[in-house]
This record gives C-alpha cells, sequence and structure tokens, in this order.
C-alpha cells in the first residue's frame, strides 16, 4: 500500500497539473476571443465585397470577361478548405464528408474533377485514398493573411483563364460563431449576378 507520503505527493502533483491547465484553459479562452472578434469585424466587409461583385456581374457583358464567361462545363476545379491539425471534433470530418458526396456527385454527371486542398487534413484524406491533388497547400490555418488568399486565388483564376477547367466550387466551414460552423459548398466560378428581389451573395447551399 501506498505511504502517507506518497499519498501526499501524488494529491500535490494533481494539485500543480490543475494550476497548469487552468493558466493553459485562460490562454485559449483568450485566443478563442481574439479570433472570434477578428471573423466578426471581418464579416461585413467580406459580405460588401461579394455584394460588389455580384453587382457588377449582373451589370456586365458575360463574354467581356473570362470570369463572367459561362462555358461548356467539362472539368470542375473543387477547392476543399480543413485545418492542418485535428483534435477539433468533426470540423474537418463533416467538410471531408461534404467535399466527396460533391465530387461523387460531380462524376456522376459525367464531369472531369480537379482537386486542390488547403489543410494537411484535406491534402492527407485524398493522399490516403490515391486521389491526385492538383495543388495542395499547407500550414496556413495558424497564419491567415492576404498574401496566402491571393496565392490561393491566382492559381485558380490561371487555370479558369486558361480554359483548363470549367467551374470551381469551394466547400469549407462558414462561420456562424464559434460554436457553430455550416458545411458549406459554394461556386466561385464563373460569377453569378444576384438574382432579383435577392441579396447579393455567391451560390451557395449548406451540405446535408
Amino acid at each position: 500500500m501506498a505511504t502517507l507520503r506518497e499519498i501526499k505527493t501524488r494529491i500535490k502533483a494533481v494539485h500543480n497539473t490543475q494550476k497548469i491547465t487552468k493558466a493553459m484553459k485562460m490562454v485559449s479562452a483568450s485566443k478563442l476571443r481574439k479570433v472570434q472578434g477578428r471573423m466578426i469585424d471581418l464579416r461585413p466587409y467580406a459580405d460588401k465585397m461579394r455584394d460588389v461583385l455580384m453587382s457588377l456581374a449582373k451589370g456586365a457583358d458575360r463574354e467581356s470577361h473570362p470570369l463572367l464567361a459561362f462555358r461548356q462545363r467539362k472539368t470542375v476545379e473543387v477547392v476543399v478548405i480543413t485545418s492542418d491539425r485535428g483534435l477539433c471534433g468533426a470540423f474537418n470530418t463533416n467538410i471531408l464528408k461534404a467535399a466527396q458526396k460533391h465530387i461523387d456527385d460531380c462524376k456522376k454527371e459525367g464531369f472531369e474533377v480537379s482537386i486542390s486542398t488547403v489543410g494537411k487534413k484535406a491534402r492527407d484524406y485524398f493522399k490516403r485514398r490515391g486521389v491526385t491533388v492538383r495543388n495542395a497547400r499547407t500550414g496556413i490555418s495558424g497564419n491567415v493573411s492576404f498574401s496566402n488568399a491571393q496565392e490561393i486565388s491566382n492559381d485558380i483564376k490561371e487555370n479558369y483563364i486558361n480554359e483548363t477547367i470549367e467551374e470551381v466550387t469551394v466547400v469549407y466551414n462558414a462561420f456562424k460563431s464559434m460554436a457553430t460552423q455550416t458545411v458549406t459548398v459554394a461556386k466561385l466560378l464563373p460569377l453569378a449576378p444576384i438574382e432579383e428581389g435577392k441579396e447579393g451573395s455567391a451560390p451557395e447551399s449548406a451540405a446535408s
């Protein structure tokens, strides 16, 4: 049996561990509030930019710019966005499930599918299944910046303008709150105009 001294030592060790975990929780909560604040602050800007693009698409001659023109759909580029790490519940699992369903649906309709990924979880998911990923980017989730987004968009835009692909969709978790994210499949290209009587938005749907 353990001696009284050993028991006291274990109790002390548990108390010390509790102090460490409490400090870790405080740091995590602080980071969480900071990220949530950034997301909420950026949302009006992102929504307004999307409205502007959709309004321009509505008023422009669709043949005047390659990003507006509708072409016969042969190859669909699917951009799948996940995190780099796990331990986040069903966050990545739900995205990958929706992405796989969307890819399967495109193939059933007779379209070729090109895949780009953002995040290690998406890259590894397709790699394990022997699926070719055209462009895989990692290490971005912890350091999101305009330059990251620009590099990704430039790559997609170049392939679209060169007519390597005819449509681009993205599968991601739409932020509602820190407790709620909705898996969404949205069409990025070609740009679609705003429908009469509706708020400006990209054509998108919550994945079932």
